[in-house]
């Protein structure tokens, strides 16, 4: 009788573990980012909201949330929001995380099914901003042997005339700029063929656009003639080749922050 009892537990125990296995509950998730990180700051930047995942058949929707951001140097900012979608501070305080400071969203409560008296609270996450990383290596062009070298530390890129990273700049200033430039501390003469523009506004969700050459588009002389004091203008995704005796050496280049003055 004791084993047909132990036996018994045990195929109701491995039942609720398998239907919690299927049946997922509901998971905060931070916009369209699928895990924790880390993920680029424009990833970041360009997300307004908060949403559920579940896999039962209920629809949850964030009510109520907190958001520290907590920089790799100095003091963490604790905000808090009503509803799923981030409030203008929080856009703000998004606006200026660097790689290695992290995006913690905790005290997130849900209500179920449209309704406000059946809540549940989400598990907290925690999301890495990522440092830039090359997508190389590429070959050198004085290369002297077979091995594979980056070359990313001997180019710069710069936002027309302007050469920053994260120095104030006038809109006037700004608005006369057309194109990337590449330096090459080796002399060669790289090319931009393409990169993104993120427009990390001060009090409003951030935007972004995509050019395939090394000059600014339409859309994005279009979003900067939005930009206000205090918004910041990133360049990221920065491509660019150099031919050299017939022969095409990529690379990549480090992001460019502007902040407007």
């Amino acid at each position: 009788m004791k084993n047909i009892l132990f036996t018994l537990c045990i195929l109701l125990s491995f039942g609720a573990f398998a239907q919690q296995t299927t049946n997922e509950g509901p998971r905060l998730v931070f916009g369209e980012l699928k895990h924790e990180g880390p993920y680029d700051r424009s990833e970041i930047l360009l997300q307004d909201r908060l949403t559920v995942s579940s896999g039962d058949e209920n629809q949850y929707v964030v009510a109520k949330f907190k958001m520290i951001i907590a920089p790799k140097e100095g003091v963490s900012m604790l905000l808090s929001g009503t509803g799923d979608k981030l409030t203008p501070k929080m856009q703000g305080a998004l606006n200026q995380i660097v790689a290695g400071d992290k995006v913690l969203i905790e005290s997130v409560f849900a209500t179920v099914n449209g309704d406000q008296f059946d809540v549940v609270t989400l598990k907290p996450v925690i999301l890495v901003v990522k440092g830039f990383q090359s997508e190389g290596p590429y070959d050198s062009a004085y290369s002297t042997s077979n091995e594979r070298t980056k070359m990313d530390s001997t180019l710069y890129a710069t936002f027309g005339s302007i050469d920053t990273d994260g120095a104030p700049h006038t809109l006037e200033e700004i608005l006369k700029q057309t194109e990337i430039r590449v330096y090459s501390k080796e002399d060669l003469e790289y090319t931009a063929i393409s990169f993104k523009m993120i427009i990390a506004f001060k009090d409003n969700p951030a935007i972004m656009a995509f050019s395939s050459s090394n000059q600014l588009t339409s859309q994005m002389q279009g979003m900067l003639s939005r930009v206000t004091t205090g918004d910041r203008i990133l360049i990221e995704g920065i491509r660019a080749h150099v031919d050299v005796n017939g022969k095409t050496i990529p690379a990549n280049l480090r992001p460019i922050i502007i902040t407007v003055l």
